[in-house]
């Protein structure tokens, strides 16, 4: 790992990470589309294509050492997600909730519910 201006870049899969979560640089939870919304107005490190990962590459920052912070009570919005019909038609995202430092839990979760984004790019 190699950290530089905000950013953290994974040597073994050469994806670059922004240090700090939405829920860290703004002090609040956002729902799915204001996650998106924040990580495509991101510059950190004066790069402009951040975008939400997917649910194998937050898992893998969080699994392998060194390890990002987690304090087992935040969950990560995903760039997976689907709708799905219950009473009604609603979109459904893939989170994930860490318990541990190694372990990470994926659950769905729907779209208005208020979670944490962490960028990552290219």
């Amino acid at each position: 790992m190699k950290k530089k201006e905000g950013v953290l870049t994974d040597t073994r899969t050469g994806l670059m990470w922004c240090l700090i979560d939405s829920q860290t640089d703004l002090g609040k939870c956002l729902d799915y589309e204001s996650a998106i919304e924040y990580v495509k107005g991101l510059k950190t490190g004066g790069f402009k294509d951040w975008r939400v990962p997917d649910t194998k590459e937050l898992a893998e920052i969080y699994k392998s050492k060194p390890f990002f912070p987690s304090d087992g009570k935040r969950w990560y919005w995903t760039s997976e997600s689907y709708k799905r019909y219950m009473d009604g038609w609603s979109e459904v995202v893939e989170t994930v909730t860490s318990k541990k430092e190694t372990k990470w839990n994926k659950k769905q979760t729907e779209s208005w519910e208020c979670g944490t984004v962490h960028a990552v790019r290219p």
